[in-house]
């Protein structure tokens, strides 16, 4: 999955402490975000060693594919009066 600047990312609610995620080391803080299910910004995209590294507005950790979801836009519900 590739994104791009600006899309927003669900945090896979899956991430463990200490795994390797395309060679990026998943820290305590990230795994914490994951279980919250996060949504992040893509600010910049980096690619390194054939793997696209993603920056976020929200923190400065290097995220890749594995680690990321594309985030659905959330259907929005409307009162009608009839």
């Amino acid at each position: 999955m590739n994104f791009k600047a600006g899309d927003k990312v669900r945090v896979r609610d899956d991430l463990r402490y200490g795994s390797r995620y395309n060679n990026v080391f998943c820290n305590e803080d990230m795994e914490r975000i994951s279980r919250d299910n996060a949504v992040l910004t893509i600010e910049k995209v980096i690619y390194i060693d054939k793997v696209n590294r993603y920056y976020v507005k929200e923190n400065d950790w290097q995220w890749t594919d594995d680690m990321l979801s594309k985030c659905e836009p959330r259907e929005r519900s409307v009162d009608v009066k009839i």
